[in-house]
C-alpha cells in the first residue's frame, strides 16, 4: 500500500512540477536507486518504470536481470530499468510504475520473468502503447479448417457374389453411406462386382 501512495505521489509530482525543476538525463538502464529528480524526469517523458532491486548473493536473480537488461535495451524509447543489489536482509523489489500511477508488482513475483511476460505487463499499464504492444499477438493467432463432412478414408473391401469374382472398391466414404457390393444386373440376373 505505501508503494502505491508513491506512486501516485510521483504521479502527481507529474502534473505540478518538482520544486527543483532540473532537467535530468536518465539511461535506459540505470544501477543504483534512482534519485526523486530522475524518477519524475522518466514519468514526466511518459516512460515506465521498472524496478528491481535483488538480494547481494541472489544466484538465480541473473537470469531475470538478463531478461530485464534485453527488454530495457529493446524498449529504451519507452521504460527505464531501476536495478541494484540489496542487502540479503531487505526484501527485494521488482514492480513495473506507468507515469499514471499504475502500478504492477504482486503480479510480478508469481510468473517466470520472460521477453512475453514483461511485454505483457509493460503493456497492460503503459501509458504510450509501442508497437510492439499494439502488434502484439498479430500473427500467433492459428485457425483450424473446419472438417466438411466426416469421413473415413482408405479403403473398403466389397465381395461381389458373381461364381469367383471378388472386387474391391476403394475411395472416401462417408459416415453415412452405404456400400452394396452385391448388386444383381437385371438384364441377366447374375450378381456383379461392381464399384461403390
Amino acid at each position: 500500500m505505501k508503494e502505491r501512495a508513491i506512486a501516485i505521489f510521483f504521479g502527481l509530482g507529474l502534473n505540478f512540477g518538482s520544486a527543483t525543476n532540473q532537467q535530468v538525463n536518465v539511461p535506459s538502464i540505470v544501477m543504483k536507486e534512482m534519485t526523486r529528480d530522475e524518477k519524475l524526469t522518466v514519468w514526466r517523458s511518459g516512460k515506465t518504470l521498472i524496478q528491481y532491486h535483488y538480494p547481494l548473493n541472489c544466484t538465480s536473480c541473473d537470469g531475470v536481470k538478463a531478461e530485464l537488461e534485453i527488454f530495457a535495451r529493446d524498449m529504451n524509447a519507452s521504460m527505464v530499468l531501476e536495478e541494484f543489489a540489496i542487502q540479503d536482509n531487505e526484501t527485494a523489489v521488482f514492480k513495473m510504475i506507468s507515469p499514471t500511477g499504475e502500478m504492477k508488482d504482486e503480479e510480478l513475483a508469481n510468473q517466470a520473468v520472460n521477453q512475453t511476460m514483461l511485454l505483457d505487463n509493460f503493456c497492460t499499464i503503459s501509458y504510450v502503447q509501442t508497437k510492439k504492444c499494439l502488434l502484439r499477438g498479430i500473427g500467433t493467432q492459428t485457425t483450424t479448417p473446419k472438417p466438411a463432412i466426416p469421413e473415413t478414408n482408405g479403403s473398403v473391401n466389397a465381395t461381389g457374389n458373381a461364381t469367383g469374382v471378388t472386387g474391391n472398391a476403394s475411395g472416401n466414404v462417408s459416415a453415412n453411406q452405404t456400400i452394396n457390393a452385391n448388386h444383381t444386373n437385371s438384364s441377366n440376373g447374375i450378381p456383379s462386382n461392381g464399384t461403390a
